[in-house]
């Protein structure tokens, strides 16, 4: 009895020793056949997960890659789940033919195939096998692709970048310049298709032709053009399409674009848009990043001139929330322009002007615009100091960003730009006046020509000059000093006199020192850097001496270095120069006695042949 249990317990423990391995097997015949497919897939598990281990955790991506519009090519990583009532992870990987093996399962086609329609085929795969069971196929990572970009970019060539990459961010990683290309391109006809674009003539931004007409060329002979503004303004993947292998992309030059569209007025950014068939409106105030602040969303004026005919414009005013809506975002047509109306102004523009310096309550002051004068501005600081020195103040104006490139950028020393240069294209000056010309272009001071002394205490209008928005007043502090220096016997500082001329000052600094060129004698006014001598002509001022006033400056050269060869050369020249007028003197002489020979024989002949006439007989 006891070893017939011993028995049984033996054999019951046996048979769970077989059952257990296809326990898992066992428990979801349960739950239908889905328990075969996890067998199946089972076996190449370890074969799978060695391929996965050299894929890396993350890639390198400028957008989301949309399933519908991503190709499927050879060397792409993705991830299989089948989730039932047992869950398994698949590692997938592309074979070089472009097909995608399935253990057990089969195999699957990928060639022209989008990642979506890929997803689709193995989800009915799977369910063939057991209709409870779902599944997941994702993209881990993207193959990597060559492509060759051609055309209005600054590096053409082969490109090896992945195929998650969007179109428009491989032109731009072809527009990226080193030192050598960019200086090489500026020798071409290209004009930049990046970030940097040439202003339209009435201001407006251009939008690069090349944005919205990138040309792609597939391996299988199949074209389209990219339009990276639709497809960043609209999120609209198919127009910015991803890579494929072998694409051939080419960017057009600028002189292509034919067919434009605008949009001015109270927008943030008013543009020049190239035309695509299928714009809208919207898009257009999209491009324009909307709105201002003072716009009128009621009035937005559409001009067309094609179809009023004649040469005349046809203009209809729309809404914005109708045109966001979609009832009247309108379909555009080549040459319309947006117009985008700003509310009338009822309230007065306000602006900001910075005190400074010498008076009692320095700070920002707020101005109606078109309306205060400085000196209306200068009576509600309290008053100056005891220090101020309104003969050395000034007022310094916030100079437009396109003015200040004119001139090149003095404080960084760049080369002047080209619209520089055109104001000497017809200047008739000499090549020293042109000299002295670009160097006052590029030291010059953004100040506002109005003497604050004259307007404060002697009530000048016409230095009691209207303010503007930023404007910053400097009241100085005198420096009660006259600074001397060049060949005098103690150059320095001399405390200011009043009613002093520059021989006083020369003599308090010790007078001339050796060698001193007392007639190339310089006073340069502290106001206006301006070079002037110390005598100047009667009626001019206090009699025939230039006023010195608190700031200025003395400046005494030295004599000039003699150079005995120069002053030689100079009186070989000379000599030489008296003997050729000599020369040409007698040359003259001898012409004019020529010419009294040839009269006076000419006129001996003229009395001979009279004798003779007179002896001849008469009839």
């Amino acid at each position: 009895m006891y070893s017939r249990s011993i028995a049984r317990i033996c054999l019951l423990c046996c048979v769970l020793f077989c059952l257990i391995p296809s326990f898992g097997f066992a428990q979801s015949r349960l739950g239908g056949a889905s328990g075969e497919t996890d067998r199946i897939f089972q076996p190449d598990m370890s074969q799978a997960n060695a391929s996965a281990s050299q894929a890396p955790s993350s890639f390198a991506t400028d957008n989301v890659v949309y399933p519908d519009f991503y190709y499927v090519g050879a060397g792409d990583v993705m991830s299989l789940e089948i989730v039932g009532p047992v869950s398994l992870t698949i590692p997938i990987v592309v074979s070089p033919e472009n097909t995608i093996l399935l253990p057990r399962l089969g195999e699957i086609a990928g060639a022209g195939k989008t990642l979506a329609q890929v997803r689709s085929e193995i989800q009915r795969l799977v369910q063939s096998r057991n209709p409870n069971n779902r599944a997941y196929l994702t993209l881990q990572r993207a193959r990597t692709v060559y492509v060759r970009i051609t055309g209005n970019v600054a590096q053409a060539g082969m490109y090896t970048l992945p195929a998650s990459m969007r179109v428009s961010t491989a032109v731009q990683i072809a527009n990226q310049e080193t030192i050598s290309t960019g200086a090489a391109r500026q020798t071409t006809e290209r004009k930049n298709t990046g970030s940097v674009n040439d202003a339209a003539p009435n201001g407006q931004y251009s939008i690069p032709f090349a944005q919205r007409n990138i040309k792609i060329l597939h391996r299988n002979g199949q074209a389209e053009i990219a339009d990276a503004l639709r497809s960043r303004l609209t999120n609209d993947a198919a127009s910015d399409p991803c890579l494929r292998e072998g694409d051939e992309i080419y960017i057009p030059y600028e002189h292509e674009a034919s067919e434009m569209v605008s949009v001015a007025g109270a927008v943030q950014r008013p543009c020049l848009v190239p035309f695509r068939k299928g714009d809208r409106i919207s898009l257009l105030l999209k491009a324009s990043y909307g709105l201002t602040e003072n716009a009128d969303s009621s009035a937005i004026q559409v001009n067309d001139v094609i179809s009023a005919g004649n040469g005349a414009e046809s203009a209809r005013t729309l809404a914005l929330r109708d045109i966001l809506s979609g009832n009247q975002d309108l379909t555009l047509l080549p040459g319309m322009s947006v117009l985008v109306r700003q509310k009338e102004q009822t309230a007065k523009l306000r602006g900001t002007v910075s005190v400074l310096g010498e008076v009692k309550m320095p700070g920002m002051y707020a101005i109606d615009l078109g309306a205060t004068r400085l000196k209306s501005l200068l009576q509600q600081t309290g008053g100056f100091t005891k220090e101020a020195h309104l003969a050395l103040s000034s007022i310094t104006r916030r100079e437009n960003k396109a003015m200040m490139l004119l001139a090149g950028n003095s404080q960084t020393g760049s080369v002047p730009t080209a619209e520089a240069m055109k104001n000497l294209q017809y200047t008739t000056l000499t090549p020293e006046d042109t000299l002295h010309f670009k160097m006052d272009e590029m030291l010059r001071r953004p100040v506002v020509a109005c003497d604050i002394q004259a307007a404060m205490e002697k009530n000048s209008e016409a230095d009691n000059v209207l303010l503007q928005d930023g404007d910053v007043i400097v009241i100085a502090a005198n420096p009660k000093n006259v600074f001397v220096f060049g060949h005098v016997a103690k150059p320095g500082f001399v405390e200011f006199t009043a009613e002093r001329g520059a021989e006083w000052y020369i003599q308090a600094a010790g007078n001339f020192a050796a060698n001193a060129d007392t007639s190339r004698t310089r006073i340069i006014k502290a106001k206006n850097r301006l070079w002037l001598e110390p005598r100047i002509s009667a009626g001019v001022r206090k009699g025939e001496t230039t006023i010195i006033e608190a700031g200025d400056q003395i400046y005494i050269p030295r004599v000039p270095d003699a150079n005995s060869d120069l002053a030689l050369k100079r009186a070989q020249a000379e000599y030489q120069r008296e003997g050729l007028e000599v020369q040409k003197r007698q040359l003259e002489l001898q012409q004019q006695s020529q010419i009294w020979q040839i009269i006076a024989a000419i006129a001996s002949t003229i009395l001979a042949a009279l004798s003779v006439y007179n002896a001849l007989p008469k009839p």
